[in-house]
């Protein structure tokens, strides 16, 4: 029974994560000096398999209609994260300070 519980809630989860997120597009993407790291808070997601969640901080480098690219000192190359990747993890502005959703703005509930 517990275990049937903690499966739904797995499953349930990241499809709630995106719930009520208005998804950034290439033009509504803050502009400057963005940094882009996985919400501690947040179940993990298949998708973004491989990053350390709430530990490393990557750069934005560009920003693509079909999501931006984030690379870290360590990487070779950058890693396209689509616009549902971003609506579920976090996003910085301000020199990494401060973190929040990555959801677009006027989302009151998310930000």
């Amino acid at each position: 029974m517990v275990s049937s519980v903690i499966l739904l809630l797995a499953v349930v989860a990241p499809a709630r994560a995106g719930e009520g997120c208005r998804l950034y597009e290439q033009e509504t993407f803050p502009y400057g000096v963005v940094w882009w790291r996985i919400d501690p808070g947040q179940v993990r997601d298949q998708r973004l398999a491989g990053f350390p969640e709430g530990r490393t901080a990557y750069l934005v480098t560009a920003v693509r209609p079909d999501g931006i690219l984030v690379q870290n000192r360590e990487a070779r190359h950058p890693r396209l994260l689509g616009w549902k990747a971003i609506g579920r993890s976090q996003i910085s502005i301000d020199g990494r300070r401060t973190w929040r959703r990555g959801c677009a703005p006027g989302d009151d509930r998310h930000e």
